[in-house]
């Protein structure tokens, strides 16, 4: 629940391309641990204010209109008070251009359920975007999460635009992350020694009820086995439902990584 050097810059460079706008919903109240002087730059007037940087400033000055935060109390200043382990009430249904979850999904036990009000709390065509944990951090939170679950649930449940990074962290002081883009591939090929984060961020398509989904590739599975009349899958077809393709080697997954690198 953290917006640092990193997080600052990934959400500014996003800016065109998410196109952030409306009404926003964060999860949690930010706290703003931005360092680096040339993200600070990035921000223009908003570090030059006299004062404490507030959230609620670095997302205006990102486009959106208005920022709500919903969090489990008020402690640290949120104005919507709700366990995200249990469900939404009817009146918080779309509501939000975007949600954003800065690192909060991973300290909720109910995954299942934060999911499905994330996603009900969007308008149509409104925008989710996670960042969460996805290796290390050992007891951050009760979970790390893998590109699978964001494409199932979200395929599932009809959304577009999907876009799935992984911030592998290169140095200890955390100022230069490798930007991997990573594409819909199970069983992905990717092991670092590295702490790593992983951005989503999926736009909503038609409203309706949400579903939990069956593991992506074990849900083409069953689907190829039905159009087979349960016959054997010959060993090609598997390995590509599976994952096991050569798009999905280490090499080929960094070798157009972005390194970013913060002052």
């Amino acid at each position: 629940m953290t917006i640092n050097s990193i997080w600052g810059n990934i959400l500014f460079n996003k800016k065109k391309e998410y196109n952030y706008r409306g009404r926003l919903l964060t999860l949690g109240r930010q706290g703003i641990e931005i360092e680096s002087e040339s993200v600070k730059k990035l921000y223009g007037t908003v570090f030059s204010m006299i004062g404490k940087v507030e959230p609620e400033h670095l997302f205006k000055f990102l486009g959106f209109e208005t920022c709500d935060s919903m969090d489990i109390s008020d402690k640290d200043g949120a104005n919507i008070i709700h366990n995200l382990n249990e469900e939404i009430p009817k009146k918080r249904e779309h509501q939000y251009d975007f949600v954003i979850d800065g690192g909060t999904m991973e300290h909720c036990f109910n995954i299942s359920n934060v999911l499905s009000n994330l996603a009900r709390m969007l308008k149509k065509d409104g925008t989710v975007i996670h960042l969460n944990h996805t290796q290390g951090y050992s007891n951050h939170g009760l979970y790390n999460f893998q590109p699978t679950l964001y494409y199932s649930f979200y395929k599932t449940n009809h959304f577009k635009d999907m876009e799935c990074l992984i911030i592998e962290f290169v140095d200890i002081n955390r100022k230069k992350a490798r930007i991997i883009s990573v594409q819909n591939f199970n069983n992905l090929d990717f092991n670092t020694s590295n702490d790593c984060l992983i951005l989503f961020k999926a736009v909503r398509g038609k409203i309706e009820l949400i579903a939990e989904p069956i593991q992506e590739f074990y849900y083409n599975i069953l689907k190829e086995k039905q159009r087979n009349n349960g016959a054997i899958i010959e060993d090609k077809k598997y390995e590509k439902i599976v994952g096991n393709v050569p798009e999905n080697s280490y090499e080929n997954i960094v070798k157009d990584a972005q390194i970013v690198e913060l002052d």
